[in-house]
């Protein structure tokens, strides 16, 4: 399998973007952790992005990343996963 710019891949990936996890942002966030908990739950191999977190959340124990309310950040956390 490869992806999209060629590079080969030897297993798949999800890749979780959510505005934010954190708690803190209330109700949305509740939401959005949903298929973060799914996916740690049946243990698929997962990435979380959340462009809008002042931090990575460890809630999951999956690697997770911020951008820092950056969208060039965004795009290029997102490109590298």
């Amino acid at each position: 399998m490869t992806t999209s710019n060629g590079r080969a891949v030897d297993r798949r990936k999800l890749l979780v973007a959510a505005k934010f996890f954190a708690l803190e942002r209330g109700g949305v966030a509740g939401t959005e952790r949903l298929p973060a908990r799914l996916a740690a739950d049946i243990g698929l191999d997962a990435d979380l992005l959340a462009p809008s977190d002042p931090e990575p959340t460890k809630d999951f124990g999956l690697p997770a990343r911020t951008a820092g309310h950056s969208r060039a950040r965004f795009v290029a956390a997102w490109s590298r996963s």
